[in-house]
């Protein structure tokens, strides 16, 4: 009888599940390449990471958020585009940046935009690679089990927060083409 009671307490299972949430920020996810293929990876690594997270008792609650105008950007603090984030963390914080010539043409081509190249394994990325968001989510996920909801680096604060230039020049020059076409 004793037995019995020690094994059941000793095999308590966890039935409660958390959410880690999953922020998907883009300027334009039809015409740009880098907001495309990053949006195409980041479905594969949901995919891919489900399984194993339900096993884990979390859930991924993806958002996908097109940052439209400067208020938006303000908003959401973004730094540079595409962004995937994970608990309000960037998944990469080196944040580097290389000329995006679709979101150029999506500013009248009169404005140098650089889009987010992604830094994974010593090596630069245009598209952020699947291997890279599945490892981001599963750091994610163990750390969650172990300590809380926790990821990648620390989040950015309203206190913080400046519109970065190129972002500014991409907004500026979207308004401008908004004014003078109709």
């Amino acid at each position: 009888m004793g037995c019995r009671n020690e094994t059941k307490s000793n095999v308590e299972m966890k039935t409660d599940t958390s959410d880690l949430l999953v922020e998907f920020l883009f300027l334009d996810e039809d015409v740009c390449q880098p907001c495309s293929g990053t949006a195409r990876a980041l479905e594969e690594a949901v995919q891919i990471t489900s399984a194993p997270l339900a096993v884990m008792g979390l859930n991924l609650q993806i958002k996908k958020i097109h940052v439209i105008n400067k208020k938006m950007a303000i908003a959401h603090k973004l730094l540079t585009s595409p962004t995937i984030r994970i608990n309000a963390k960037d998944i990469d914080p080196a944040r580097t940046e290389g000329e995006c010539g679709t979101c150029g043409d999506l500013a009248g081509g009169e404005t140098t935009v650089n889009c987010r190249n992604w830094d994974w394994r010593g090596e630069v990325y245009q598209n952020a690679p699947v291997g890279k968001i599945v490892e981001a989510i599963m750091e994610a996920a163990v750390k969650a089990t172990k300590t809380g909801i926790e990821c990648c680096d620390s989040a950015i604060t309203q206190d913080n927060y400046i519109v970065p230039e190129n972002l500014e020049a991409f907004f500026v020059a979207r308004k401008n083409i908004e004014k003078s076409c109709c």
